[in-house]
């Protein structure tokens, strides 16, 4: 028998949003003292740096922070939705641009921001051994990477959504909106074309 069976079956929630993570991410600080601290110790040691991208994957290099470790950890960000989110977005004329003859990407990708169904995969200890790889797969938010036995010693209560590493990700993802933008526009740009289309067929069609 499959090992993984063994585990109790997870319930599954409704995708996870930037906010979504943001709101699940407030408990965090009853889990570890001076989480505040730590997250700026991640900053300090050399942050996080996005080092790679492919369709629809950002691989992010995220200093350890913890004092005399040198280590370096992967945090993997998927946008799981952007062709449905291109196709929602891109009929609303406010992202499209002010001579009206396409869609602006800067603006279709703030619209996108907070609404792209996100999903990590991260490798540092504290992603397992505290339970966030756990409830990432409980929440549908994990990446490739799954657990599926509960952290009833550690974080019995199920606080937080993820580590320093990951707070530090999302204190600095709002500023890769233009790196969306150009995302969406090397790998997307069929289904940009496709909203456009649409768009512009009913344009001529109201006449």
């Amino acid at each position: 028998m499959d090992g993984i069976a063994l585990y109790p079956r997870l319930r599954q929630l409704d995708e996870m949003s930037i906010p979504k993570m943001e709101a699940g991410q407030a408990s965090v600080g009853r889990l570890f003292k001076d989480f505040d601290g730590k997250v700026g110790g991640v900053a300090t040691a050399g942050g996080i740096k996005l080092r790679d991208e492919s369709k629809g994957v950002w691989k992010f290099k995220v200093a350890s922070g913890t004092q005399g470790k040198r280590d370096v950890y992967d945090l993997i960000i998927y946008w799981s939705d952007l062709p449905k989110q291109i196709a929602k977005f891109g009929r609303d004329k406010r992202v499209w641009k002010d001579d009206g003859t396409g869609i602006d990407l800067s603006k279709l990708a703030q619209a996108i921001f907070d609404e792209a169904d996100i999903k990590v995969q991260h490798n540092c200890p504290a992603w397992l051994y505290w339970g966030f790889k756990y409830m990432a797969t409980k929440n549908k938010m994990a990446y490739a990477d799954f657990e599926r036995r509960p952290p009833d010693i550690r974080n019995p209560q199920r606080l937080g959504v993820g580590c320093k590493h990951f707070q530090l990700w999302l204190e600095r993802i709002p500023f890769y909106t233009g790196t969306l933008a150009g995302h969406i526009g090397r790998y997307y740009r069929r289904e940009v074309q496709q909203a456009e289309r649409g768009i512009l067929k009913q344009k001529v069609e109201n006449g």
